[in-house]
């Protein structure tokens, strides 16, 4: 692409227009010192239209020299006739040469280019060319990333939403993916916790025919949530325990009968009665700790007692 370099007015430049932007990065106060002292020392690359220059590369140049108050600037100009791939060439490789993309760079890159390829080989080849990431998986994934909402794109950035439970997201009605994003935003969430969650909100959605939104604006959830009282830590919490009781509702009251009958054991302090996991069994667990031959003793007689206690009758029989 032939480039021809002179300056022209700052407001010649169509601001508006960030088709080509691919940046993430805001203007800073260092940037806009730097353009003040010592002018722009990298042009900016435009290109010449009817109703004015549109930029393709060096956007944050120019806003800070817009904020420094400088009029004009040095540029190097493309041609009306400059062909649109390689207007598009240059204002990936003029970022992607220069540092690593982040994730939404990178999915702003193969918006990009990706008409002007016919499949996902050919795709996966030009990012190559481009510095960007060539693994049509990868490639795939960033693809759906250019279409989220900038809400979640920015919570991407922010690290507080990992791209895999932002694609999840994607695969649910836009108003409701948003309330969960801003969700986890809220009470700071691991992966983990996130996914958890999620699965809570659609199985109970599945089971009970509502929607997350309509789960959210319950009272007892809106009430956990806009709880003064509690940090998001302890929101979390009760958030959870509350889908989960919800979402397991035999387990949770297997869980009650279990433990109601346990108090009624009276357990030595040195002795665990562990239910079997979910209450999908039938064997059940008993851990005593003991330090003494004499601790040992009575804890082996205690136990002989609660084994013809009504109480662990009712555990074994469940009932």
């Amino acid at each position: 692409m032939r480039l021809t370099e002179t300056h022209i007015e700052i407001s010649r430049i169509r601001q508006s227009d960030r088709s080509f932007q691919i940046t993430t990065a805001p203007v800073t106060k260092t940037l806009t010192t730097s353009v003040r002292q010592m002018g722009v020392l990298n042009p900016p690359v435009l290109q010449e239209t009817e109703s004015g220059f549109k930029m393709i590369s060096g956007f944050r140049r120019i806003e800070a020299c817009r904020a420094a108050g400088i009029d004009s600037i040095p540029v190097r100009i493309a041609g009306q006739d400059a062909a649109p791939l390689d207007c598009v060439k240059w204002a990936i490789a003029e970022n992607a040469f220069q540092r690593n993309l982040n994730l939404i760079e990178q999915s702003r890159a193969f918006s990009l280019i990706g008409p002007y390829c016919d499949n996902l080989k050919a795709l996966s080849a030009m990012a190559v060319e481009l510095g960007l990431p060539d693994n049509i998986g990868m490639i795939q994934k960033l693809g759906r990333v250019a279409g989220l909402p900038s809400m979640i794109q920015d919570m991407i950035l922010s690290e507080t939403i990992p791209l895999s439970m932002a694609l999840e997201l994607e695969q649910m009605d836009p108003l409701q993916g948003l309330r969960l994003a801003g969700l986890f935003n809220d009470l700071k969430l691991g992966l983990n916790r996130q996914r958890e969650l999620l699965v809570f909100f659609q199985e109970i959605g599945a089971r009970e025919k509502i929607s997350t939104a309509d789960i959210l604006n319950e009272p007892r959830v809106m009430e956990i949530l806009n709880d003064d009282l509690s940090d998001r830590v302890q929101k979390a919490h009760h958030l959870r325990e509350y889908l989960r009781r919800r979402r397991y509702s035999e387990i949770t009251r297997a869980e009650t009968r279990f433990s109601e009958q346990v108090a009624r054991l009276n357990l030595d302090s040195g002795i665990d009665l562990m239910p079997p996991a979910n209450f999908e069994g039938m064997d059940y667990r008993l851990m005593i700790r003991f330090s003494r031959i004499d601790q040992l003793q009575a804890q082996l007689k205690h136990l002989c007692q609660i084994a013809d206690h009504d109480a662990m009758k009712l555990i074994l029989n469940r009932s």
